[in-house]
């Protein structure tokens, strides 16, 4: 950790007597500081730092001195650049691949994150691993690449020389044949090679034949489960329904449905046929306890979907080519292949 410097480092105590920061405790501070970023949330320091002075009396750890503020300053500036460092050191003049999504978070900000893949020399091993979020104010193909040509650069990456590979996920902006992130480094990268994510290729493909469904049967297998998950009373009634039916037998959990991820539906589909009786049931009794000036259209949608025996034929119809999708779909994302 050549960027922290090891020199003595002075400060003062509570009683305003001054201390002297060895490089012991330097060290002990930033193993704390990445056993955080690996395996806990930054909050966490405060309480356990307190603890380790308690059980630590009569050693270097009763004088610890790391909080929030301070586990966090050496993680953006000891830790992370020090860690870049030894991985461009590790990279040397070997090719490579780059790994692009561009992303959007909470606060409205854009990022574009990148990853590398390549031969580690020193660990004799490939490695992907994370090279940095790029803040970007447009996600334009030309904002994107000079952004990221410019990160490269920065970190003294030769990328004209080293890149061969650029995989994304599919999105026009960043693989498309006209004007993308692709062309634009192809155009200074003549071998340059393109990988979209098979992942995101699968969702796309089923995302596509699932529009040839009926909108019932999408509308079904998400309204149920938000059905019951915005009242208690609702399911407290139908574990009781379910369980004089099956004997006291309890309900599985109905599965939300991610809109963006069409090839999670496979569970949930399974586990609305598996209790289409149940279900149906609930919504029969449900239906005949309405006044007829009761607003609830959802529910009557409901009652009425349960009634058409042909949503359940489509529904073990997509089950067995859903799960068969969601198996390839995780072969796919495993780490380790089959030979």
């Amino acid at each position: 950790m050549e960027l922290y410097n090891t020199s003595k480092q002075n400060r003062l105590d509570q009683m305003g007597a001054v201390q002297v920061v060895g490089d012991e405790q330097k060290v002990i501070d930033i193993k704390l500081a990445v056993y955080i970023v690996v395996h806990s949330a930054l909050k966490s320091i405060d309480h356990l730092t307190e603890l380790l002075k308690i059980v630590g009396k009569g050693s270097r750890l009763e004088r610890l001195r790391l909080h929030r503020t301070k586990c966090s300053k050496l993680i953006v500036n000891v830790v992370a650049p020090a860690m870049l460092t030894a991985l461009v050191e590790d990279l040397s003049d070997s090719v490579f691949s780059l790994i692009v999504d561009e992303s959007t978070d909470i606060s409205t900000t854009k990022f574009l994150a990148t990853m590398i893949k390549y031969y580690s020399k020193t660990d004799n091993v490939l490695k992907t691993e994370f090279l940095g979020l790029i803040g970007v104010y447009r996600a334009t193909a030309d904002a994107l690449w000079s952004s990221l040509k410019e990160h490269l650069t920065g970190l003294g990456i030769n990328y004209q020389k080293q890149c061969k590979g650029l995989g994304t996920d599919g999105a026009s902006t960043l693989c498309g044949g006209t004007h993308s992130v692709f062309t634009l480094m192809k155009a200074e990268i003549p071998d340059l090679q393109i990988v979209k994510c098979v992942c995101h290729s699968l969702h796309n493909a089923a995302s596509k034949a699932a529009a040839e469904m009926p909108a019932d049967v999408e509308f079904l297998v998400r309204e149920t489960r938000n059905w019951f998950s915005r009242s208690p009373l609702k399911r407290l009634q139908y574990k009781d329904l379910y369980a004089a039916i099956n004997g006291g037998a309890m309900p599985r959990a109905l599965v939300q449905l991610v809109r963006t991820r069409w090839l999670a539906w496979a569970k949930a589909i399974s586990v609305v046929t598996d209790q289409w009786l149940e279900l149906k049931q609930h919504f029969v009794n449900h239906n005949a306890s309405m006044s007829p000036s009761e607003k609830c259209a959802i529910g009557r949608k409901l009652y009425e979907c349960f009634q058409q025996d042909a949503i359940l034929f489509y529904l073990k119809f997509l089950g067995p080519i859903t799960k068969e999708l969601n198996a390839l779909n995780l072969r796919f994302q495993a780490t380790d292949g089959e030979v």
